[in-house]
């Protein structure tokens, strides 16, 4: 992804890249694509979509995620939105320093029902399954996969080996036409209350007027 190698390259590089007020850093690619095409599909339908100022920035994980606030400090302004899995104590420091509001920092399973969420669980198990299905030409339905816990380690148990979330992601966004209109309204609903968190959550628009 393109954040670590902007952390290897150094604060003045990467405060040339990076000027913004309104900033998502996001753990992954595929967090960047399912909120960027469901932010426009909403906005298709006449309902709140991302910021059009906001950019979303891949990060590639939480740690990366804090070692690139630790680079910037006060520079950047920031929301983060972390998977519900994802090992805080970096972030919590960040947090504790000053470098970063702790009101800015939002988490996936605060909008699902699912401990430990990843952004794939804002979709039910069986609209997942049928993207993931689609993407490694498999047949694998509910009733297949043992366990309670998450689709996703679910699915990994059943398949015996880590499986590529980008890739499902990129399938989703070349048929973004077909899928989103099957997605169940709570699904819609769901990814919805996360943009409207991170508009909530980043800075108020800076006035250029002298």
């Amino acid at each position: 992804t393109l954040f670590p190698l902007q952390a290897a390259l150094g604060y003045d590089v990467a405060q040339n890249l990076f000027i913004g007020h309104e900033n998502i850093i996001m753990e992954g690619v595929s967090d960047l694509i399912y909120l960027s095409t469901i932010s426009a599909y909403l906005e298709g339908e006449n309902r709140p979509g991302l910021r059009p100022t906001a950019r979303l920035l891949p990060a590639g994980g939480a740690s990366d995620i804090a070692t690139f606030i630790a680079l910037l400090g006060a520079q950047l302004h920031v929301v983060v939105v972390l998977d519900g899995n994802a090992q805080r104590q970096r972030i919590d420091n960040a947090i504790a320093q000053g470098r970063l509001a702790a009101q800015r920092v939002l988490t996936m399973d605060t909008f699902c029902n699912i401990k430990r969420a990843d952004i794939e669980h804002l979709f039910t198990p069986d609209e997942y399954l049928r993207i993931y299905n689609a993407t490694f030409k498999t047949n694998i339905a509910a009733a297949n996969l043992q366990g309670n816990d998450r689709i996703i380690e679910r699915l990994e148990r059943h398949e015996g080996k880590e499986f590529n979330h980008g890739r499902v992601a990129q399938s989703f966004l070349n048929n973004q036409k077909e899928i989103i209109p099957t997605l169940s309204a709570d699904t819609i609903n769901r990814f919805e209350a996360l943009i409207q968190a991170l508009n909530n959550a980043l800075p108020k628009a800076i006035s250029t007027t002298p």
